[in-house]
């Protein structure tokens, strides 16, 4: 094991470079480098080889009633280099406004950025009355700013939070699985706290706790396509900043800056492990309910309740003649995820004896099995727990006075459990001192965190959230940089023992927060509108940009709250193996009796060597009849030469459907593996698939 210092660059990223030449500060970190050259912004971002930017990003204005570009830009790099960061600042002019920025590259990736624009005011020489003062009125009604994005290497965009937009001037409703789609030709968009554009293999992401300062006379982003381009556009001000409104001529050259903060991530944030697959969890009480304590359903014989088919019928089930333990052990499982139940105290670390005893028989046990454990913490703070006198709502998300309902639960045992904002250093200190409490005393090999990465927004002034206008009306803001801090100090504790940090943040990832992962855990947003009927197939637009983990640089793991027949293990595979991702049961019985094959079938090629081809971009391999049927597999070559495929097939409507799959190559051999059985006929698979049924089978073919 080695140590981890959360203030120091941690594994697997490496030592900040920096250089500055001509006028030009480059900052590279893994996979990436970020560069200014002749600008006040980024002239080049590249992940992973590729430039991302058509452009240098540049900042617009209109001064004095004509539109200008900043120019004369300069460059500087700090002189503070150290492996965890690098920074530099920057400065340009346009008539009589200047533009300063400042910005900070961490080793992750992150930049974070000020922006700040200015009237030029009196030279020395001015000021001293060795030349003359000139009189100008310093006017500015526009300040935007421009990234210019290849069109080719960014297909999707996914934004937070879920908000009304338009595109091309239709106006679309706000639903989980509407902020997130594929790049039409016009977007317009509310403020977003996250905005990410991306493609199969990285991204940029744009972060910002708050619009404080902004002033837009519509949605304030836009996304264009102009052919070989893509515009991201951030519009500050649409209009004179308010601190400037009012002031006499005379005086104009003498008001304050008015400075903007945000934040650009490229991803990958991470390398992707060789085997994305590599946790094989279960994940118990989520979704499907335990009825009894965890220790009770562990040593127990397990009770299959028939949640995957609906069978056996509502109100039966089946007893098997061996305990739960016994049963994930030989089904494969070596990752265990404890949900709330193991815990009186709702996302309390400091915990009742009770618990502690609970835990204590849990983890030893699943550790002579070879299972490692991951228990449960959220984003709440209870009325129950000890330290509620203390603190209480302080800790919220919510305004003193604000009676409004608010997000927060009722538990068990009987208690009140209120969202909290990690904004607040007093809850992180008790979350992450708490923790590390808790893994030293109960060597626990990870956490599970529920929505705790997500930066709901918070205007609770008691502990430094929310802003106020000049009319004094508190808005909210979002604690994206908070809740990386808390991130970065639990990553330091965890990863250091070989741990997992896994994340379920309502596909919201917190671009800041990302890189202290090491794996997602999502797919709510999926099921909910199939349970309420108002989708029938999967979404592709959808699908492709919100599970898209080749360009975050993480495993993803779909979640599936089964609900038959609405919603069930099956939908879950179909929805998420046609992506390259697996569900992570939460049920014991059949849903892990499917998990332990396709976990089996995943041995059956080396996929750390294998090519991943989803099932828009297979055209010319694999041809299919009917378009609901849809085909995504591996490739990789064996010692022999021959091409060898693991597809995974699947029916993405509601409806029966049939198909033939039609293979380019020669097939010299077709070995069904997984789900609904197919039939074969030279070069051509036959299905006959009933509703959202799926497969696996491997194809051998001549090159």
């Amino acid at each position: 094991m080695y140590f981890a210092d959360s203030n120091k660059i941690m594994r697997p990223w490496t030592p900040v470079v920096a250089t500055e030449k001509d006028n030009t500060c480059k900052v590279s970190v893994w996979g990436r480098e970020y560069a200014v050259s002749n600008s006040c912004m980024l002239s080049s971002v590249i992940s992973q080889g590729h430039e991302l930017l058509a452009g240098p990003m540049r900042v617009v204005a209109t001064e004095n009633g004509k539109d200008v570009s900043f120019e004369n830009a300069k460059c500087f790099l700090m002189d503070d280099v150290t492996p965890e960061s690098a920074a530099f600042c920057c400065g340009a002019e346009a008539e009589d406004l200047l533009v300063n920025t400042t910005c900070k590259v961490e080793y992750d990736g992150l930049t974070s950025w000020t922006l700040t624009v200015v009237p030029q005011g009196l030279s020395v020489a001015a000021a001293c009355g060795v030349k003359e003062d000139e009189v100008y009125s310093c006017n500015l009604t526009r300040f935007w700013l421009e990234i210019p994005l290849k069109t080719e290497l960014f297909p999707y965009f996914t934004f937070a939070p879920v908000n009304k937009y338009r595109i091309n001037g239709v106006e679309q409703e706000a639903t989980t699985l509407t902020r997130c789609g594929l790049i039409d030709d016009h977007i317009e968009l509310p403020f977003c706290f996250q905005l990410y554009l991306s493609g199969e293999n990285t991204g940029l992401a744009f972060l910002c706790e708050s619009n404080q300062g902004w002033q837009y006379d519509d949605m304030p982003i836009e996304i264009i396509r102009q052919g070989d381009v893509t515009l991201l556009r951030i519009r500050f001000l649409d209009n004179e900043p308010e601190i400037w409104r009012g002031i006499p001529e005379k005086d104009r050259l003498h008001m304050d800056p008015v400075t903007f903060k945000f934040a650009f991530m490229a991803t990958p944030v991470k390398p992707l492990p060789a085997d994305p697959y590599g946790e094989r969890s279960l994940h118990i009480d989520c979704g499907h309910k335990v009825l009894s304590d965890y220790e009770n359903y562990l040593f127990d014989n397990f009770v299959d309740t028939g949640e995957y088919t609906g069978i056996p019928p509502a109100g039966t089930a089946v007893e098997y003649d061996e305990i739960t333990f016994d049963r994930i052990e030989r089904l494969g499982v070596k990752v265990l995820y404890l949900h709330e139940k193991w815990n009186t105290i709702q996302n309390s670390p400091y915990i009742t004896r009770q618990s502690a005893d609970r835990l204590r028989k849990i983890v030893t046990e699943a550790h002579k099995r070879g299972i490692k454990v991951i228990p449960y913490f959220g984003y709440e703070i209870s009325t129950i727990a000890p330290f509620w006198g203390e603190y209480g709502l302080e800790m919220g998300n919510k305004p003193a006075g604000d009676h409004r309902a608010g997000w927060h639960w009722y538990r068990q045992p009987p208690q009140r459990a209120y969202r909290v904002c990690y904004n607040d250093p007093r809850m992180r200190k008790l979350l992450v001192e708490g923790i590390r409490q808790l893994i030293e005393k109960f060597n626990f090999d990870g956490i599970y965190l529920d929505g705790t990465a997500y930066p709901a927004a918070c205007a609770n002034d008691r502990h430094g959230c929310g802003w106020r206008d000049s009319e004094n009306k508190l808005h909210y803001t979002y604690p994206v940089f908070g809740i990386r801090e808390v991130m970065r100090e639990l990553y330091a504790i965890i990863d250091p023992r070989g741990g997992i940090i896994n994340c379920h943040a309502g596909m919201v990832f917190n671009f800041a927060a990302l890189s202290f992962y090491h794996s997602i855990w999502d797919g709510e947003t999926i099921q909910i509108p199939f349970l309420n009927g108002l989708i029938h197939e999967l979404p592709e637009g959808y699908m492709r940009a919100a599970f898209n983990f080749r360009s975050i640089g993480l495993p993803f793991y779909m979640l599936c709250y089964a609900n038959a027949p609405k919603w069930d293990f099956k939908r879950a595979l179909s929805s998420s193996l046609l992506l390259g991702l697996m569900p992570k049961p939460n049920n014991a019985g059949t849903p892990l009796e499917a998990m332990a094959k396709l976990w089996n079938i995943l041995d059956y090629i080396p996929v750390e060597r294998a090519q991943w081809h989803p099932f828009y971009e297979n055209a010319g391999v694999i041809s299919i009849s009917n378009p609901k049927v849809k085909c995504s597999y591996y490739e990789y070559q064996d010692i022999t030469g021959r091409t060898c495929r693991l597809i995974f097939c699947a029916n993405t409507h509601d409806q029966d459907s049939e198909a033939t799959i039609t293979l380019r190559d020669k097939t010299l051999r077709v070995q069904h593996l997984f789900g609904k059985e197919i039939d074969v006929d030279a070069n051509a698979i036959h299905v006959h698939y009933d509703n959202f049924d799926c497969s696996v089978f491997y194809v051998e073919s001549e090159n």
